[in-house]
């Protein structure tokens, strides 16, 4: 979940905060142009939907569930610098989720949140968990071709999670679930999230209706000692009018498997996790969407897609484990879950900038993230 929500920010930075300018051409023709424009701040608003279903190992049933998340994502060109690479500042402004399962259902809404007024443990915990992300900010450096190059503030952000728990029963025991996550939300990670997430861009020279390409990738996910592969394909179907807009339509479709992490057997120097001694697969397929940005700006409008996922996770027994359940392992564990996701801009303004005295890069007014 705090995965998803970091995911959410890169890719509303990473297409939200620059601007394609498109030449002058004809109507089914776009040359886009990497422009970026400080002080323009974009809040995105991220919905996720979704059902599936948990199964446990035996005797446990099987379990039907519901899902919803949406998040209010904020994004602000901070400075042009003169090389033509941008920093940028991404927060989440509001968390809300609501999900039911096994009869029982969460609602949770970060905008009317009064710690004084929860009336369980959960909804204190959770509380505490995303009062911590909307309070981050991370700073993402985007060069000038619009390949991320750096972030910062990852790791500080999941270290105030972890700090903001609290000391209840329940917020020791979800630390410690959430501490071996650690190594997967620093910034060398999402960094490494932030260049897979570039994908979607359309490489460099004229868009004409019709046309297509594809992407390829892989991203490591040490955590369960695996990497994802991925391929993605986009078709340029169409130019049409969004909220005023004159907006570049791309089909997309996606799909990705996991395989083993063979180069991650060697890390000795890594801490060793229960995470390392689980055997896990994942697959998503149907990963059918469509994005349209305005190619006047080369701001993101709005994007949705649709998908299906399936994980399973077992531990084989090690009679040498340290702690007494896990030496017989775990049975499989299966997870299946049909979701929509969709982004849509929802307030777009622009700030009166400054130069340096050179006027060699342009800033935004405002304090910088820390």
């Amino acid at each position: 979940m705090i995965r998803k929500m970091m995911i959410a920010g890169l890719v509303c930075g990473l297409t939200g905060i620059t601007a394609w300018a498109a030449e002058t051409a004809p109507p089914e023709t776009v040359e886009f142009k990497m422009v970026f424009q400080p002080g323009r701040t974009l809040t995105y608003r991220m919905t996720s939907k979704g059902v599936g279903s948990m199964k446990m190992f035996d005797p446990m049933p099987e379990q039907k569930f519901a899902q919803a998340f949406e998040m209010e994502i904020v994004t602000t060109c901070r400075e042009v610098k003169a090389d033509g690479s941008a920093v940028v500042e991404l927060r989440l402004s509001r968390i809300a989720m609501k999900q039911a399962i096994g009869g029982v259902e969460t609602v949770f809404d970060s905008a009317t949140f009064d710690p004084a007024a929860a009336d369980d443990p959960l909804k204190d915990l959770l509380g505490r968990l995303f009062s911590s992300i909307t309070d981050a900010r991370l700073v993402l450096t985007i060069g000038a071709d619009g390949q991320p190059i750096a972030i910062s503030g990852v790791t500080e952000a999941f270290d105030k999670v972890l700090d903001g728990l609290g000391s209840g029963l329940s917020s020791v025991v979800f630390r410690q679930v959430l501490k071996p996550m650690r190594q997967v939300f620093d910034d060398k990670a999402m960094l490494e999230q932030a260049k897979q997430w570039h994908r979607m861009m359309p490489p460099p020279g004229p868009k004409h209706i019709g046309d297509t390409w594809e992407r390829t990738w892989q991203m490591p996910v040490p955590l369960l000692s695996g990497e994802m592969k991925g391929s993605s394909e986009y078709e340029f179907v169409a130019i049409e009018e969004i909220d005023g807009r004159r907006c570049a339509k791309i089909r997309t479709k996606d799909s990705i498997e996991t395989a083993p992490l063979t180069t991650h057997a060697d890390d000795a120097s890594r801490p060793k996790t229960i995470f390392d001694r689980m055997k896990w697969n994942m697959s998503m397929s149907g990963g059918d969407g469509v994005l349209y940005i305005d190619y006047g700006r080369g701001e993101l409008v709005k994007m949705r897609s649709a998908q299906r996922m399936s994980m399973e996770m077992s531990m084989a027994p090690d009679e040498n484990a340290e702690e007494a359940e896990l030496k017989s392992g775990i049975p499989s564990m299966t997870y299946n879950l049909t979701q929509a996701v969709s982004f849509e801009l929802v307030e777009a303004e622009s700030a009166t900038t400054t130069r340096d005295g050179d006027g060699a890069s342009a800033k935004a007014p405002g304090p910088a993230a820390p």
